[in-house]
């Protein structure tokens, strides 16, 4: 006789669902004056927005546990996506659970916003000079995002100033028209990042000798415990943060009546992405996937 049981796991859409629901708080001002001849403006905005009930999808193991091992008085409402064999052969064990969408994260964002712009005109070639500067800035205060594990507890998860949510990101844009032709040079600026302090190497060598539950593979430190090799005393950790990174474009632009015409070169010092572990940070080739860097290096258009 057979002791082995299984579960069939059903995932896909559900009619239970409940909207989410956010409150969300924006605040800022704006400013807008003449100098003499110089143009200014400034904005300001503050953000912060509360998402409840995101929708996720729980594992079968997340469903089984909330309806039997919960410490809370009453029936958890996940045993209704339970069902159990209906014979005597099945010993009424579990039989299916569905594990489709249901309400239960809650995610938090807030941060700043600016904007500010200067202009001016200045005679070159007895022609009126177009001098312009926007910079734009954004920092990200708190990225968090609370979920519900297989053992139905809360986890936050804190993102701000890790990767692909840097604390600050920014781009400022000089421009010089001299109708018809317009000169625009850009730099894009990504703030500095790192995994989370939770998960952050530490020194150790590949043998890991030091006890920290890392390893260092490129590091022979104090040696292998067999002798072979031999340590050189020196330690590493993996890189897994990021230094600030910045990118330059220069474009010029020309109009006429019936056409446009525009060049430039992106990415101009043909900066490189920064270099990680990819044991740490999503990575191909040691560079970091999705964060905003460049990854073409310089380009022509």
């Amino acid at each position: 006789t057979s002791n082995i049981s299984s579960t069939e796991i059903t995932s896909g859409g559900s009619l239970e669902l409940d909207p989410e629901t956010s409150t969300s708080l924006t605040t800022g001002f704006a400013f807008a004056d003449n100098v003499g001849a110089v143009d200014l403006s400034f904005n300001f905005n503050y953000y912060d927005i509360n998402v409840e009930g995101a929708i996720a999808e729980p594992t079968g193991q997340f469903i089984v546990n909330e309806c039997f091992l919960r410490q809370e008085e009453g029936r958890s409402p996940f045993c209704d996506f339970i069902e159990f064999g209906q014979d005597a052969a099945s010993r009424f064990l579990v039989s299916d659970v569905f594990a489709g969408f249901i309400n239960i994260n809650s995610e938090k964002v807030e941060g700043l916003d600016l904007n500010a712009t200067i202009a001016s005109d200045v005679r070159a070639f007895n022609n009126d000079l177009r001098l312009g500067l926007n910079v734009r800035a954004n920092h990200l205060i708190t990225r968090n995002t609370v979920f519900v594990d297989s053992d139905g507890a809360p986890q936050l998860d804190e993102d701000a100033g890790e990767f692909g949510f840097p604390s600050w990101t920014g781009r400022a844009t000089f421009s010089a028209e001299l109708e018809p032709v317009t000169l625009t040079w850009q730099a894009r600026y990504i703030g500095d990042t790192a995994v989370a302090p939770t998960a952050r190497s530490e020194f150790d060598d590949a043998f890991g000798n030091r006890g920290t539950g890392f390893f260092s593979a490129t590091c022979t430190g104090d040696g292998s415990p067999t002798g072979t090799p031999t340590g050189d005393g020196v330690f590493c950790r993996g890189v897994d943060f990021a230094d600030a990174y910045f990118t330059h474009t220069v474009s010029a632009r020309y109009e006429a009546d019936w056409f446009t015409l525009r060049a430039g070169v992106a990415n101009v010092f043909d900066t490189a992405p920064p270099q990680v572990d990819s044991d740490f940070v999503f990575a191909i080739s040691n560079t970091p996937i999705g964060n905003g860097y460049e990854l073409n290096g310089r380009e022509y258009f």
